[in-house]
């Protein structure tokens, strides 16, 4: 395990998130930085906006089969922005 991914799953517990969530929100992290083909130390605010917002097309496009995603999306949408904005994540 990377020292990132450590610190992350380490915040996570902190902030009370659940196991599933926590695997969610790895999850994502790891969609991210696929989609970048870097890692997500590397990539910036506006890369991080710029993915959400072809997540969120991609989801307007697939909606029915995405449900339980986009029940959880939001918070991490919030989670990512808030650790991006306010800490060296």
């Amino acid at each position: 395990m990377t020292p990132l991914r450590a610190k992350y799953i380490r915040d996570l517990v902190i902030r009370g998130r659940s196991k599933h969530t926590q695997e969610a929100y790895i999850r994502y992290v790891c969609d991210l930085a696929r989609y970048y083909r870097r890692s997500p130390e590397l990539i910036s605010y506006e890369e991080v906006t710029g993915w959400l917002y072809h997540l969120i097309k991609e989801l307007l496009l697939v909606i029915t089969t995405k449900c339980a995603s986009i029940k959880i999306f939001p918070q991490f949408i919030e989670f990512l922005l808030v650790a991006l904005c306010c800490s060296s994540f």
